[in-house]
């Protein structure tokens, strides 16, 4: 029998800005589905109706946030919109036995946009910066949209073999602003990551 798992990830994402909520915390959810099919049968979307149908199971479940002794109730601020989600996703949808990557071996670096940014900014006058969002990814959509990027346009792409939409976006130079103070210091051991050299003198 087909066997499913969810892992949810939370995120602060500030208050509510407008409303009856105003001033309200709110955060974001990341849902991590882990699908397992016990037969080649159970290949498809089908086998795994809560996904086949998520937008109606979704609006059925009831999220609560525990902190430390606190557990808090979690209202939600929208909802699936489920005309997309059929129009993605279908009873003949493949699905993929989920396998976990064992990634502790591996040296994983990360860097801040807002930084990385501001320094190529200051470095070396670029002119704009690009970047892209799957239709479904509003928590990206979002973190572009705080950063100043604006949609420039949509494509229909396949990455999977269904056709999904892709935002673009573009963050022009003039645009661009910081909401706080940020001084960078020490990044000339960074300089070869981007392929560039420390400025002399």
């Amino acid at each position: 029998m087909a066997q499913q798992k969810i892992v949810w990830t939370v995120l602060p994402y500030g208050r509510v800005t407008d409303g009856e909520l105003a001033g309200r915390l709110r955060c974001s959810i990341v849902v991590s589905p882990r699908l397992t099919p016990a037969s080649a049968a159970e290949n498809v979307l089908s086998a795994f109706p809560d996904f086949l149908d998520w937008p109606a199971r979704l609006a059925q479940a009831r999220f609560s946030l525990t902190v430390g002794p606190v557990t808090l109730p979690l209202a939600p601020l929208g909802k699936v919109d489920k005309d997309p989600w059929d129009q993605i996703f279908g009873a003949k949808t493949p699905v993929t036995d989920f396998a976990f990557t064992d990634m502790t071996a591996v040296n994983l670096r990360s860097y801040s946009v807002r930084n990385v940014l501001r320094f190529i900014k200051a470095s070396y006058g670029a002119l704009a910066a690009t970047s892209g969002a799957w239709e479904y990814n509003i928590a990206s959509q979002r973190i572009s949209a705080k950063l100043g990027y604006r949609q420039t346009g949509t494509r229909l792409l396949a990455p999977r073999g269904e056709p999904v939409t892709h935002y673009d976006y573009r963050l022009e130079a003039v645009e661009w602003h910081s909401p706080i103070a940020v001084e960078l210091l020490g990044l000339d051991d960074c300089l070869p990551l981007f392929g560039a050299l420390p400025r002399s003198g």
